[in-house]
């Protein structure tokens, strides 16, 4: 809905309209291995050619990780 085309006589219209979306699945049933995160986020960031970035993950834990706080500098 955020990214939704206004008149479009759909009865919708999302906040930003020429908003492209990347869906990216990294968790399954398993898990979340932490390199699959890593991979997606590369992934995400290679292939925005040139445009702003916005990850929305729901990652919990108590743990501080060095490898997310680099991946987030990276992206």
């Amino acid at each position: 809905i955020s990214a939704a085309q206004g008149n479009d006589n759909l009865g919708m219209a999302g906040m930003a309209w020429n908003t492209k979306i990347m869906p990216l699945q990294v968790c399954g049933g398993g898990g979340c291995p932490g390199f699959s995160i890593v991979e997606a986020m590369k992934y995400a960031a290679e292939n925005q050619n040139g445009r702003r970035m916005v990850a929305n993950m729901s990652l919990g834990g108590f743990i501080y990780s060095q490898l997310n706080a680099d991946l987030a500098q990276y992206c």
